[in-house]
C-alpha cells in the first residue's frame, strides 16, 4: 500500500475510526520517544559509570572467566531486554 492510497483509505474511515487511527500514531510516537529518551538516559548512565571506573591493568593468563561470566550475569539481571538492546546499539555507535 502506497502512502497515498493509505491517505485515501483514511479519507473514507468514519470519525470514530479516524480517531482509533489517531490515537494508535500517538501510542506509537510514545513509544518511539520513550525508547529514545531510554537510550539516551542509559547511554548517560554508562558514560558517567566509565567516568568514575579506575582503569584496571590486565595480565595475561590472569583472568576468571568462571568469575567475570558471574558478573556479567549479575550486571545483566538489572536492565530489561530492551535496555540491554539500547546499551548493544550505544556500543555499536
Amino acid at each position: 500500500m502506497t502512502l497515498q492510497e493509505l491517505i485515501h483509505a483514511i479519507d473514507n474511515l468514519s470519525p470514530d475510526e479516524v480517531a482509533q487511527v489517531k490515537a494508535h500514531i500517538e501510542k506509537r510516537q510514545s513509544s518511539q520517544r520513550m525508547s529514545h529518551s531510554l537510550s539516551s538516559d542509559l547511554e548517560r548512565e554508562l558514560e558517567n559509570a566509565l567516568a568514575e571506573a579506575q582503569p584496571v591493568t590486565l595480565q595475561a593468563g590472569t583472568m576468571d572467566v568462571d568469575q567475570l561470566e558471574s558478573a556479567m550475569a549479575s550486571i545483566r539481571e538489572g536492565f530489561t531486554q530492551q535496555e540491554l538492546n539500547s546499551i548493544a546499539d550505544a556500543i555499536a555507535g
